[in-house]
């Protein structure tokens, strides 16, 4: 059992998480605050669950000048007043923290990703496809960034007749460029005149301005019957749960939406489509808990404590019983297009 995982180390290194998180405040500087430091409310709009639609949910908590809300209904955690759609878009295109990221991260652990998370997700993306019988002609990954992911559906020779890439941020566009990947530098809210037979999204619904506007728009992209293949952070997971707001994860704006499984499920049905398989596969949850509590990070449940403690054996074990019983903090939703 042990080593069963990778860990977070091969993905990211702690320290230069710091300096990319540092080089983000600088960006919210730059694209949302004025002079002293307060948010530019020409640029904010505030908004109902992202979710369920309920308006009026509290505050629960402030970050970095973000407000976070949590939805009393349907339990989504998501940032209200939020930056505007243009706004959020030029942020994307030109922040400077995410040239980095993409550039010093995803590029120079890109190996590694395809192997330990590109791969597996290929693999379930295959099973699901197969289930389901999809059409074959055309695979959109919405958010594709460098492209590996589709590099690597092309070179398992998968049988589609096209892959395309959606990738707002300009660097991301290039890079799958670079890698022979077709690829259109826009939103998919921008898009127009597709029909595929399934379209991909991983890690991307979390950052968008209105999901249930992209959820329908994705709906309007594809075939009857088609499927729509997503990934996102599940709030009711372990490691976002015991960390909260202290979680690196929960960064505005980024990070504008966290659902779990019951909201998204909400969300994909006011969108128009039925969910047909949701797991939580993620691998990192005890890990990145375990990597906080070493750094120094004051953890208040002995019980949680003595587990991580025992080894790497008991935490891969635990990190198993998240995945089975829906507890990981990584999503995976299947869901077909209603007729």
């Amino acid at each position: 059992m042990a080593g069963a995982f990778f860990r977070e180390n091969d993905i990211r290194s702690g320290d230069f998480g710091k300096f990319i998180d540092a080089c983000r405040v600088k960006d919210i500087k730059r694209f949302f605050l004025d002079s002293k430091g307060r948010p530019l409310k020409k640029y904010f709009s505030c908004c109902a669950c992202p979710g369920c639609g309920k308006k009026g949910n509290p505050l629960y908590f402030m970050k970095e000048k973000f407000i976070f809300r949590l939805c009393k209904k349907c339990g989504t955690l998501y940032i209200s007043p939020r930056p505007k759609l243009k706004r959020l878009s030029d942020y994307y295109a030109d922040a400077e923290s995410i040239r980095i990221f993409t550039r010093e991260v995803l590029e120079k652990t890109a190996a590694v990703r395809k192997e330990k998370i590109f791969l597996p997700r290929a693999e379930r993306l295959c099973r699901y496809l197969k289930n389901f019988k999809a059409g074959k002609q055309l695979l959109v990954e919405i958010g594709g960034g460098n492209g590996i992911f589709l590099e690597l559906l092309k070179e398992r020779k998968l049988g589609f007749g096209e892959y395309l890439n959606i990738e707002p941020s300009g660097e991301g566009a290039r890079l799958s460029r670079a890698r022979g990947i077709k690829t259109l530098n826009c939103l998919a809210e921008e898009t127009r005149g597709l029909q595929a037979d399934c379209i991909c999204a991983f890690e991307l619904i979390e950052h968008l301005f209105d999901p249930l506007a992209f959820c329908r728009q994705v709906r309007s992209l594809l075939k009857p019957g088609g499927v729509f293949i997503l990934t996102t952070p599940n709030i009711n997971g372990f490691d976002l749960l015991l960390l909260g707001k202290d979680s690196y994860n929960i960064s505005g704006p980024n990070h504008l939406n966290y659902f779990n499984p019951e909201s998204m499920a909400i969300l994909l049905k006011r969108s128009g489509f039925k969910v047909v398989a949701l797991e939580t596969p993620g691998v990192l949850d005890v890990d990145i808990v375990y990597n906080r509590v070493k750094g120094g990070y004051k953890l208040n449940d002995r019980f949680v404590l003595s587990l991580l403690n025992k080894g790497d054996s008991l935490r891969d074990k635990l990190q198993l019983f998240l995945q089975d019983n829906l507890l990981s903090s990584n999503m995976l939703v299947v869901a077909r297009k209603s007729c």
